[in-house]
């Protein structure tokens, strides 16, 4: 992606507020040129926006950007200033004026925009032993039975964070937290061991778990385990039971990927490590190594090496997308925006490659995608059907 592609991003984030501390600081630097302000204003005044977009077509940002970029402090340097935004290969000029009609539509009245689709969010249901429902949508929630305390209260970032406290090691059951198809959630067990929950997920702990530290995972989650202190080492083994084999963890961080309608679980080792069980067979797993065993198959485990990021993404709040297919890229999306994905014409096979913010209504990534000119989409209510 050419940095002018960059200057268009930041403009849009600008535009809807998502700009952080060092993208303004990249923005401002671009602003310090003159001519880059009276383009900039340019840009906001409908009389003389398609002057400034073809000035901004012909422009050599490349040059321009280089000797801002280089002003800036190392550290800014070292950090990554690309995550939430999509990265195309082979953009085409003739896409920048599309990508505008993303960036400054300041002169359009709210109203008009329709069928606005929404990203998912922190939402699920505590089902308890007794099949007493309890929605996750409170902070104030609170639950109190004979196996412990069951609260919800924000962290750091003001997101929601169910937490069992539960210490009875005679109490018999489970409980189990679901995600709905748009939703997510951040799990917090006894040990100090930590679970996010993907969209379309569902995860059960026994009520005596410091006595039984085994979890069941339908879906998808990630993990960061609390590796035991001396005065725990009694406690037992820290174990995911899935559909066919067990994932035996020391402390460590991985993630999970085990929809149903799968052929194949997933499990990416982040860091730590991770022992496989499956049908008599076990491997282990060292950090960036992702170990697939067949949903259905005789339990043959299979291990590679993959890029981390592009089965962590979800939980960092954004979408990695590694040399995919457009149905793999569709899979993920229709969790999150809880949305019907259909297919009309020959479906390209090229692979597509970038990265984009979980949190973008579903018309913005999908126009992302679009300027690719591989695909075209067509959204009616809750269905998106995909064309070449």
């Amino acid at each position: 992606m050419t940095t002018k592609y960059r200057i268009i991003e930041l403009l849009h984030k600008e535009r809807t507020g998502a700009l952080n501390a060092q993208e303004q600081q990249e923005l401002t630097n671009w602003l310090s040129t003159s001519k880059n302000a009276t383009l900039y204003q340019q840009l906001k005044d409908s009389a003389s926006e398609k002057e400034a977009l073809d000035r901004l077509q012909a422009y050599d940002t490349e040059t321009e950007l280089a000797q801002i970029l280089g002003r800036l402090a190392p550290q800014q340097q070292n950090k990554k200033t690309n995550r939430n935004w999509f990265k195309v290969a082979a953009l085409s000029a003739a896409c920048l004026a599309a990508a505008f009609l993303l960036i400054f539509p300041f002169f359009k009245k709210t109203e008009e925009v329709k069928n606005i689709i929404i990203a998912g969010t922190d939402k699920a249901i505590l089902t308890l032993e007794d099949g007493t429902i309890v929605p996750l949508s409170n902070f104030k929630t609170t639950v109190n039975d004979s196996s412990g305390t069951m609260r919800v209260y924000a962290d750091s970032e003001g997101r929601p964070v169910y937490e069992y406290t539960g210490t009875d090691n005679n109490s018999s059951g489970w409980h189990t937290i679901t995600t709905p198809k748009g939703g997510q959630y951040t799990v917090k067990l006894p040990d100090g061991s930590t679970i996010w929950l993907n969209a379309a997920s569902k995860l059960s702990y026994p009520l005596n778990f410091l006595a039984d530290r085994k979890v069941k995972l339908e879906g998808e989650g990630y993990f960061d385990v609390q590796k035991m202190s001396v005065n725990q080492a009694t406690l037992a083994p820290f174990t995911v039971e899935l559909s066919g084999h067990q994932v035996h963890v020391l402390g460590t961080q991985f993630n999970i990927n085990a929809y149903k309608e799968n052929a194949q679980t997933q499990t990416t080792l982040i860091e730590g490590s991770v022992q496989i069980s499956a049908q008599g067979s076990t491997s282990m797993l060292r950090p960036g190594q992702q170990a697939i065993v067949s949903s259905s198959g005789p339990g043959v485990i299979r291990i590679q090496e993959v890029d981390t990021r592009s089965f962590a993404d979800w939980k960092e709040g954004y979408f990695y997308f590694d040399e995919i297919s457009i149905q793999d890229i569709m899979k993920k999306i229709a969790k999150w925006y809880d949305i019907e994905v259909a297919y009309a014409g020959t479906i390209p096979t090229e692979k597509f490659g970038g990265e984009i913010s979980r949190f973008e209504n579903l018309q913005e990534l999908l126009d992302l995608l679009e300027m690719t000119e591989k695909v075209h989409f067509k959204v009616e209510g809750r269905r998106v059907t995909v064309m070449p």
